[in-house]
């Protein structure tokens, strides 16, 4: 067990770290590290962690399978949700649909795995990142969109919530 506090205390040092680097060199907030804050989802039991003095949560949804997260500065935001994969969606599947966003129709970062999915690319909107996590019959979902102009704010912070996001494995559902 101290073992696990051990761990989870280094990597709440690392992600503050980064999180304070990416908003420290755009001025983008006080010289104090990141405050974070996990968002836990009930239904699923998928978490991430958020710079929570950058993020400002919005109501869960109605279903309780997710919540949006705008950026209290700038025009960031990122959604969370699992959902079950009723229609049998498959790892290359999902890339496909997440990479026909991409101009061009071709993604710089793509990842497809049996378990993970992430697709990175420049849209007609600006930058969207998609990372899903497979985890039996159960999606789990991070998607981050923020204009091309802020990149250079956002990539580190997009990078340190995926690492974050921990699927539903294990999980049962909240009947």
């Amino acid at each position: 067990m101290s073992e696990l506090r051990t761990c989870s205390s280094i990597w709440s040092l690392a992600f503050n770290a980064v999180i304070f680097i990416a908003v420290s060199a755009t001025g983008a907030a006080s010289a104090a590290p990141a405050s974070l804050a996990t968002y836990v989802n009930e239904r699923f039991g998928y978490s991430v962690a958020y710079p929570q003095n950058t993020f400002l949560p919005q109501p869960e949804a109605g279903n309780g399978d997710g919540r949006e997260f705008r950026a209290r500065n700038g025009k960031a935001q990122f959604l969370v949700w699992a959902s079950y994969n009723v229609l049998e969606e498959t790892p290359a599947g999902y890339a496909s649909e997440a990479e026909a966003k991409c101009i061009d129709h071709v993604a710089p970062y793509k990842v497809v795995r049996p378990t993970m999915v992430v697709v990175s690319c420049e849209t007609a909107d600006g930058i969207e990142y998609a990372k899903r996590l497979i985890v039996g019959d159960v999606l789990t979902n991070f998607v981050m969109s923020y204009p091309k102009a802020e990149r250079t704010r956002w990539d580190p912070v997009v990078a340190a919530i995926s690492r974050s996001l921990v699927g539903a494995s294990g999980w049962e559902p909240v009947h």
